[in-house]
Order: C-alpha cells, then structure tokens, then sequence
C-alpha cells in the first residue's frame, strides 16, 4: 500500500496507489531539502507540505496534489506515505515511498499535431542509487516538427 511517486515539478506531484476497491487512503506529501537527503532512498520527509484523501477504484487510484504553495523548490526530494482510513479514522500506515526528485518547474505544455494531444514533458526521475549531482537531467526528445511548446497558464 506504499504509494509509488512518478512525477514532481514545484507546483505538482503525481503517482498511483494499489489497493482493495473501496479502499479509503489519506496520501501525506512530504519535501526534504537536497542538502539533507543525499538519494531518495533515504528521503524520509523533513517537512509535510500537503495531503488528500483518495479512494480504490478497479484496484488502484490516481494520486495528485498540488503543492504551488508549500515552497518546493527545484533539487528538493518529494515522498509520501499513505494511511488506511476505516470510517474516517486511520488504521494503518505505510513506509514512505522512494522519493523523487523535484527537477524542473512546472513545464511548459506541448501540443502533438499528428494526435491533437496536449501534455506535460515527462519529469526525469533520478534512480534511487544516485544523487542530483550525479545525473543531470536528460532533454526530452520530441517530434519538433510536429510539436510546439504552449504558453504557461
């Protein structure tokens, strides 16, 4: 029942959570600074920053939560924990998930004109054995041809 983080920016963090449907889960997000967690195998949240209830449906639920306001800075590690609720009350909760690594503000969105879909670029996720220092982010590769970045909101 850990959650399982995929993607955080300094306005939002996004990940999926397994379970029983009807399943009741309080998601509590957590920051610690790069200077105090050296891989987010060790991230263990220095600072809750937000939470939300989610609940199972078809045997796993979307989690996101939007953290404009709690201070996120880029190289920050961002984990979770998840608590059962059972009739609102919590009665179990998780190890904190691996932690990822904050490494861009929110990106701009851009637009495919081949699917007619908009998205975010994928966040870089830094692999659990390595610190920020040892991986710099990666450029995304895209159809430029056929892809042009939006304005942010």
């Amino acid at each position: 029942m850990t959650p399982t983080l995929s993607s955080a920016n300094t306005t939002l963090v996004t990940g999926s959570i397994s379970g029983t449907d009807g399943d009741v889960f309080r998601i509590q997000y957590f920051k610690s600074s790069s200077n105090v967690t050296s891989s987010s195998r060790f991230a263990q949240g220095e600072e809750l920053i937000a939470w939300q209830d989610v609940t199972i449906v078809g045997g796993t639920a979307a989690i996101d939560e939007d953290i404009n306001a709690a201070g996120v800075i880029v190289t920050d590690w961002i984990t979770a924990t998840a608590t059962l609720l059972d009739g609102g009350l919590p009665a179990e909760t998780s190890q904190f998930s691996f932690g990822i690594w904050v490494t861009a503000e929110r990106p701009a969105r851009c637009f495919d004109h081949d699917t007619g879909i908009t998205a975010f670029p994928k966040a870089q996720v830094v692999p659990s054995n390595r610190s920020p220092s040892e991986s710099a982010p990666q450029p995304t590769s895209v159809r430029s041809a056929h892809v042009r970045a939006l304005s942010r909101d």
